[in-house]
């Protein structure tokens, strides 16, 4: 996961996958976790 500290609104803009799937959240409380995308990711659609 890498992450940038956007200095407004005390939110961070993280990418998963090679910058694939991007998104914000909170830089304190609950944050997503990789598990379930990184799981997504090495299966094949049905």
């Amino acid at each position: 996961v890498e992450n940038i500290k956007l200095d407004n609104a005390g939110l961070t803009e993280d990418k998963l996958l090679g910058g694939r799937v991007k998104f914000r959240q909170p830089v304190s409380g609950y944050r997503v976790a990789s598990d379930s995308v990184l799981l997504a990711s090495a299966v094949s659609a049905v």
